[in-house]
């Protein structure tokens, strides 16, 4: 995402969006929760954030100190909105890190003039300082900096999950694995798949947020579990999000970006097409065939390979990234040995 607008005036947001779009600039996410907002710019670093000065609860300054507090957004740049953009409240906006300052009401020739000098500024900062992201960063660590302190923690998972037992922590885990499988057929390095397995097992960790009984999987969903899985991705992101670990901070962009849909009808924020993180578009994928070839509650048997592959083909374009379903195909003999191997492993010992 592009440009990540703040205000809690909806009317605000919507201007705002329709002026960049007259601009060309249709990359755009709006948010009237800034807490939402910040933790959503911490796990997908936008390039420019529009932040309205005045706001309850948390107001623009406070924002803009949590945002650059953490090293994922340090260097996010952010214009300061504001309807009495007087020269007190100016200075105090730009002592606090913000770029700019725009005064309401907008202009339209202005506004879009700002906007794509701050766009570009932002561009330049990333090209000085060698900043890139979070995957292709990710070249740059060592193996032990991406497993510490995460093993232990991956392990502490596999228990709790299995405590809810919806899917197993070994289910999670073959996630991660077919995910670095399918990232190897786009490109990516060793390293990068290496992180893209150990985060994805943790796309999911939200769920202890809804609630857990014998009736919850009846129809039709009750309106507040329903309200609770469209929050889950937001709430496993606020676990992991802006943490010092790679993987974690990786864990918290796939939470956010794996339930969202190709053609923008997912969740939570409706993103469409190349605007969803690479990480959540792959995940999304291989988290679907895990899920759909994996041991049912109850024992049943999942479905073949080949047919969880027809489903998966008949999303392509809809809910899944027609590259990555090539890249899936790809490396589907890979998947299938380590689905094998990983259940082998996870199949209790027989006692003698």
């Amino acid at each position: 995402m592009t440009v990540c607008i703040v205000d809690d005036n909806a009317l605000v947001n919507s201007q705002l969006k329709l002026l960049l779009a007259q601009a060309g600039i249709t990359d755009t996410l709006a948010f009237t929760d800034p807490r939402e907002a910040l933790h959503w710019c911490m796990a997908s670093p936008p390039e420019l954030v529009l932040l309205d000065y005045n706001m309850p609860e948390m107001d623009g300054l406070a924002f803009l100190d949590e945002l650059h507090r953490h090293d994922s957004t340090r260097d996010v740049p952010v214009a300061m909105v504001s309807g009495w953009a007087v020269e007190s409240m100016r200075r105090k906006a730009l002592q606090a890190g913000a770029i700019d300052v725009i005064g309401k009401p907008f202009v339209a020739e202005e506004m879009a003039l700002k906007v794509s000098n701050l766009l570009r500024l932002g561009n330049l900062r990333r090209k000085l300082t060698g900043s890139v992201e979070l995957l292709e960063s990710a070249a740059a660590v060592t193996e032990h900096e991406l497993c510490q302190p995460d093993g232990a923690v991956i392990e502490l998972m596999d228990r709790m999950l299995a405590i809810r037992s919806d899917r197993s922590g070994h289910s999670m885990l073959r996630t991660g694995l077919y995910a670095a499988a399918i990232s190897a057929h786009l490109g990516l390095n060793e390293t990068q798949q290496s992180l893209l397995a150990r985060a994805a097992p943790f796309h999911d960790f939200g769920a202890w947020s809804v609630p857990s009984a014998d009736g919850m999987r009846k129809l039709p969903v009750e309106p507040s579990r329903r309200e609770a899985l469209r929050k889950q991705p937001v709430l496993t992101s606020q676990v992991f999000g802006g943490h010092r670990s790679l993987v974690m901070r990786m864990a918290a962009q796939i939470a956010l970006s794996c339930h969202e849909h190709w053609d923008g009808s997912g969740a939570p924020y409706g993103l469409a097409g190349e605007a969803i993180p690479l990480p959540g578009r792959i995940v999304a994928v291989a988290d679907m065939f895990e899920q759909m070839t994996c041991i049912q509650p109850g024992g049943r048997a999942g479905l073949p390979a080949e047919s969880a592959v027809a489903v998966i083909h008949a999303d392509e374009g809809c809910q899944f990234d027609p590259t990555v379903v090539a890249a899936f195909v790809l490396a589907l003999p890979t998947i299938q040995v380590l689905m094998q191997r990983q259940r082998e492993a996870a199949a209790p010992t027989a006692s003698h």
